[in-house]
């Protein structure tokens, strides 16, 4: 079973126990201010579920693997990889926010 982060009712995070605290106080903040964003422009927004993988992990050099799933008025499915696991998450959720 994977690890799962549940941040109140509307946002699920699967995978992310593997960055520190500190990252995740930045990663809560970023994914808080888009949900609040997704909540007014869509009425019937009921979940953000974000789930996070490394590949790749030679030496210092990883990526970040993430997909990202919307339910509301829409279902959409998004995913990418980059070198920055704030950078992969800023990239997804913008793709959401459209």
């Amino acid at each position: 079973m994977e690890d799962i982060i549940a941040l109140g009712d509307k946002i699920n995070l699967v995978g992310f126990k593997i960055f520190s605290g500190s990252e995740m106080i930045i990663i809560r903040k970023m994914i808080g201010n888009y949900v609040r964003k997704f909540m007014e422009k869509d009425k019937d927004f009921t979940m953000l579920t974000l789930h996070v993988k490394t590949i790749h992990e030679i030496e210092d050099n990883k990526r970040f693997e993430m997909k990202a799933a919307y339910e509301g008025t829409q279902t959409m499915h998004v995913d990418g990889s980059e070198k920055n696991v704030f950078v992969c998450l800023d990239n997804l959720l913008k793709k959401l926010d459209r």
